[in-house]
């Protein structure tokens, strides 16, 4: 017979071998928009700051990030290195892991191409188009329906 101590032993490290490994997982994303300049006009030591089309804006750590342009750019519109476009106004998808510390890392940051895509989301200018009138990031007030 075998006894309850050693049972008891096998028991915890079969948990432990099995919890441990939820507890240290890590959430992914992949996030698309446009890169703006830091809220408050705080210097973005290694971070950019990320504006969805919908208007949420997520900060991102990109120290060890690879940046890359990504296979729809052309060859011509690939201005130096791809690290040196990472600028305000830049369309990017990030690719991210959010840590225990409630940052996203970001792994991968591809420069996206789509110029029409990033006119139709960077104009704040009332659109005759969608009928809707963009707020600045970070306002209180809502969308605000044309015609209305």
């Amino acid at each position: 017979m075998i006894p309850k101590s050693s049972i008891r032993l096998v028991a915890l490290v079969t948990a432990l071998l099995c919890v441990v490994p939820v507890l240290s997982a890590k959430t992914s994303g992949v996030f698309r928009g446009i890169l703006v300049e830091s809220p408050q006009g705080e210097t973005p030591n290694g971070f950019v700051y990320l504006r969805s089309r919908n208007g949420s804006m997520r900060k991102v750590e990109t120290s060890k990030a690879q940046v890359a342009y990504d296979e729809s750019v052309p060859k011509e519109q690939q201005t130096g290195a791809a690290a040196d476009a990472l600028k305000p106004g830049a369309d990017v998808r990030i690719t991210a892991d959010q840590e225990s510390d409630g940052e996203w890392h970001a792994s991968r940051i591809e420069i996206m191409g789509s110029q029409a895509w990033k006119q139709m989301f960077m104009d704040d200018d009332q659109d005759d188009d969608d009928g809707y009138q963009l707020q600045p990031a970070g306002s209180n007030r809502p969308v605000i329906r044309k015609g209305m």
